[in-house]
């Protein structure tokens, strides 16, 4: 209980740095380390010391150690190993305008950023940033030649002798400048005793010994560096070892970093999708042998989530994008399965199509097939897959869905898609000159679609439909939020059990809402929505979470909002000003909410008196962001899965689903040890919100409550807040009627 996890994306190696004992790569922003001894990979993140997400840069310094990396927003991290990392957070914290780093370079016993404003060096042996310097120009790269340091600068390549002071402007001297190919060299370097720097186009110049500019007709250049008194360049092609600017050795690797640290001539790449290559080659010969290949984790293919659900059993993860447009994400599906992911090819689905695979939105399960479902997209209609394989695309030509745009088949946009209990997918459909935003997958043979007026656009106001929820209370009921524009706000509709006769059908609708004390909500965005266990619809809107009861609280545009007594007794909405992304409940009808900006609240109304409300945060807990884009729990276990702007990460919650009796009840760990960092006992299995009653054996009660869902938490206490001693322990559980029990044991030892 209470454990973190994360699922970042290690798809693609961007990164590569060998150290005396490990290879470490950087893999869609996320580090990874291999043991060329053993073969052992390990993965990092916060849970084993790391500081934040999102790498862009990376070095070794031989004299300390220590890997320098430099996350995306400029905060650095000193690690020396396994929960053995220094932050240095006082560059990402300064005020500079632009913190952004171009380029990571070891010179000495220092590692020199190369930043928008200037030069940054950091000594990892103390743990600090020795120096800044401010050239009042960007700098893409720095190098060292003898007593002089080199910057490749946007305004020209400059040079300082080491010994003077750099923080002085003065003592930097233009040597070469008034050109694009020296203004925005994105990395200088000396070979050769001459200095050499990449175009922004990837070609190669260097300044031969007169002082002239030079280009070898080196092009597609991705990287350079001096390997073994080796000029190596990397193409999208291959690999080039230079012993001088025309004579050249070369093997077919593509990659995007190389390194090498030994006398073995051992090299390592960053191969892209093809994780970390090494290889071996000798001096001035063709010829190699790959020693390693494809040295990767099976992970998430990238740390997009826009939408998660668990169903079956399975993590279904899409990572689309919408706003007033589509946002052309490339087509992301994820599934996550007994511990291993499958994504899906966005690439091989297009070949399919013959249209680009973008913005995934929704994804459905058949609840008669785990294996089959409907993945929405913000463009293309609706896809189905069945056993991990692409089967159909319905657009506009082969189904009821509708364009935005008169007959185009790109601007077909779907986002919501649910089934009922009698096999019919429910799928909505909206924008531009959509009229019918309802169409109805008929036992998934026919398709029909339906006109209801908050459904339709018209002149001058498009219709935005999002999500459709069917009510487990009144199937009869569905639901629809309506995220942005005009017609933002609520419709229910009540199709009276006859789904393909529309003449009975009803529906209430609302863009405004006063919630129970008459206050409006003030709401502009409507973007989520769940269904408690009470039958109680929660919706997520711009300004707090609101709740309805009824379909004829929206037709009276009034709704419920959280209010708590304030030390006044005077009512307050705690959660007020907070935009809600995202609704989940879990097994103890607690409802997670995510936030764009304040983390994840976790909200517990089992005590109607004292309503909880937690919160976390990147400041309180291991989550990855304050910016969560999407929930998903895993009832059986209690997992919940939380999709931020910044990758996939969970939390081990207490709440599982209720079990419909009490036929598998039992307690872990058994025996436990209080005090041993394993002082809780989880005793699952147990049937919805049972009354738990833990005694000694002489029938003393140590301890009570209620199971949250189908699991109660006993922290080895009593009711004084003391550890219990050691010996055996009943369990006690029943149901609220009383009419079923169940007892088990637990033993405590010391």
């Amino acid at each position: 209980m209470g454990a973190w996890k994360t699922y970042r994306a290690y798809y693609q190696a961007t990164l590569v740095t060998e150290t005396p004992n490990l290879v470490f790569g950087v893999y869609d922003g996320s580090l990874l380390s291999y043991s060329p001894d053993d073969g052992e990979i390990r993965t990092y993140s916060y849970q084993n010391g790391l500081h934040d997400t999102d790498i862009q840069q990376m070095a070794y310094v031989p004299s300390a150690n220590a890997l320098v990396l430099v996350y995306s927003n400029a905060n650095i991290d000193i690690f020396l190993g396994d929960n053995n990392v220094y932050n240095l957070a006082s560059f990402k914290n300064n005020s500079f305008p632009d913190k952004t780093v171009y380029n990571l370079e070891v010179i000495g016993d220092y590692a020199y950023l190369s930043t928008a404003f200037g030069i940054v060096v950091i000594d990892a042996k103390r743990k600090e940033i020795k120096d800044l310097y401010d050239l009042g120009a960007t700098v893409r790269s720095v190098c060292q030649n003898g007593d002089y340091l080199y910057a490749a600068t946007t305004s020209g390549i400059k040079k300082a002798l080491m010994t003077t002071n750099l923080l002085d402007k003065g003592n930097w001297t233009l040597i070469y400048g008034g050109t694009d190919a020296y203004n925005s060299a994105t990395q200088l370097l000396f070979f050769n005793n001459q200095l050499t720097f990449v175009s922004p186009w990837g070609h190669i110049f260097y300044i031969d010994q007169d002082g002239a500019l030079q280009w070898p007709g080196i092009t597609d250049v991705r990287y350079i560096k001096v390997l073994n008194g080796q000029f190596v360049v990397l193409t999208s092609t291959n690999t080039c070892f230079y012993s001088d600017f025309t004579t050249y050795t070369s093997v077919p690797l593509a990659a995007y970093s190389i390194d090498c640290n030994n006398s073995k001539n051992q090299y390592w790449l960053a191969s892209g999708t093809d994780g970390l290559t090494g290889f071996t080659k000798s001096s001035g010969s063709s010829d190699y042998n790959v020693t390693a290949s494809e040295i990767k984790v099976n992970s998430p293919k990238r740390n997009l989530n826009a939408y998660m659900t668990f169903t079956a059993n399975k993590l279904i993860v899409t990572g689309g994008g919408k706003g007033a447009n589509r946002l052309g994400n490339p087509g992301t599906l994820m599934v996550y399965e007994n511990g291993q992911w499958y994504n899906f090819n966005e690439d091989s689905i297009s070949q399919k199509t013959g249209l680009p695979c973008l913005d995934l939105m929704t994804a459905t399960v058949d609840p008669a097939d785990p294996m089959h479902y409907y993945v929405c997209s913000w463009g293309e209609g609706l896809y189905e897959f069945k056993n991990n394989e692409f089967v159909n695309l319905f657009s506009y030509n082969n189904s009821s869905l509708q364009s935005s745009v008169q007959e185009n088949n790109r601007f077909v946009r779907v986002d919501g898609a649910v089934f009922d209990k009698n096999n019919n997918l429910y799928v909505v459909n909206g924008d531009g000159i959509v009229t019918n935003g309802l169409s109805i997958f008929l036992n998934q043979q026919k398709w029909k679609s339906f006109y209801y007026q908050p459904l339709a656009s018209s002149s001058g106001a498009d219709s935005n439909p999002d999500k459709i929820l069917i009510s487990r209370a009144n199937p009869n009921l569905k639901w629809f939020n309506f995220y942005r524009g005009t017609n933002a706000g609520i419709m229910v509709l009540d199709d009276n059990g006859t789904i393909d006769d529309a003449s009975d059908d009803q529906y209430a609708y609302s863009g405004s809402f006063t919630d129970q004390q008459g206050y409006g909500i003030n709401a502009k965005i409507y973007l989520a929505m769940a269904e408690d266990q009470n039958g109680i619809i929660w919706v997520g809107t711009d300004n707090g979470p609101v709740y309805f009861t009824s379909m004829d609280q929206v037709n009276k545009g009034v709704c419920n909002r959280i209010i708590s007594a304030d030390q006044y007794d005077a009512g307050y909405r705690p959660m007020e000003g907070i935009k809600i992304t995202s609704i989940v409940v879990d097994g103890g009808n607690r409802k997670w909410m995510g936030t764009a900006g304040s983390g994840v609240f976790v909200m517990d109304q089992s005590n109607p008196s004292q309503i909880q409300i937690d919160n976390f945060t990147t400041d309180n807990s291991f989550i990855l962001s304050n910016n969560i884009n999407s929930l998903a729990i895993n009832d059986q276990t209690g997992e919940v899965f939380i999709g931020t702007d910044k990758g996939l990460c969970s939390y081990r919650s207490e709440a599982i689903a209720g079990k419909p009796d009490y036929s598998n009840v039992y307690a872990y760990p058994n025996p436990v040890k209080p005090g041993s960092g394993s002082s809780q006992v989880v005793i699952t299995g147990l049937m919805q919100n049972s009354t738990v009653k833990i005694t000694d054996l002489t029938g003393n009660l140590i301890q009570e409550g209620v199971s949250m869902g189908g699991q109660y938490v006993w922290n080895c206490t009593d009711r004084t807040g003391t550890f219990v001693k050691a010996g055996i322990y009943l369990v006690f559980a029943a149901t609220t009627e009383g009419n079923k029990g169940v007892a088990t044991k637990i033993m405590v030892i010391k």
